[in-house]
């Protein structure tokens, strides 16, 4: 089996998505998570209003096989400002994988979960499994999509959104010929040994 971890380089419709500082994409905002700067960079979801970020992945190497995936991680540090207005605002976040038409989903889509108030960044680990048949191309250019989910109460909030620090993508996959590598390297195992055994005049 082997580990890849696919990170942020590029922006897909990101409409309604603040980024800061702003200077580039969005995507130059977000780091993978060992680089996370926290309040320094990040990208920010509509003020009180549902929203939806699409960013592209870098590939996968050239010994993925999408039919033999084994598992995928989406790991994203969030947090939520909130100021209130009546009864407080609350908010979920989720994420999946899309192809590059941002519609065909290439993973199911995880359960969402509330993202809380507070002053520091905290970490989800989705773990969505892989769905549908698609080709080595069809994930090239995946993208990313981070839903947020604004739930109102009573009249809405001042400020309810959320920022996003980090995002990275981790998936473990058997390699393409691995099992079948690993058939052959066994069998001119036991064919030398075979030779080497039967060395000598008969």
């Amino acid at each position: 089996m082997s580990i890849v971890t696919l990170t942020a380089n590029a922006d897909g419709t990101t409409t309604g998505w603040g980024a800061v500082p702003g200077a580039g994409a969005h995507a130059d905002e977000v780091e993978d998570i060992a680089s996370s700067d926290d309040d320094s960079s990040y990208i920010e979801s509509p003020n009180a209003a549902d929203g939806t970020i699409w960013l592209q992945l870098t590939n996968p190497p050239g010994d993925f096989d999408p039919d033999a995936i084994n598992s995928i991680t989406i790991r994203v540090q969030h947090r939520r400002l909130n100021t209130p207005e009546m009864a407080v605002d609350d908010a979920e976040v989720t994420a999946r994988l899309v192809r590059a038409d941002e519609l065909t989903a290439i993973s199911t889509t995880p359960t969402a979960v509330a993202t809380p108030i507070q002053g520091s960044y905290a970490q989800t680990n989705f773990a969505p499994s892989a769905t549908g048949t698609h080709s080595v191309a069809d994930w090239d250019g995946a993208r990313l999509e981070i839903v947020f989910d604004h739930i109102g109460n009573q009249t809405p909030d001042t400020v309810n959104q959320m920022r996003v620090t980090a995002v990275e993508v981790e998936i473990d996959y058997t390699p393409i010929g691995g099992d079948e590598m690993g058939a052959q390297s066994l069998f001119h195992s036991h064919h030398n040994v075979f030779h080497a055994g039967n060395v000598g005049p008969r």
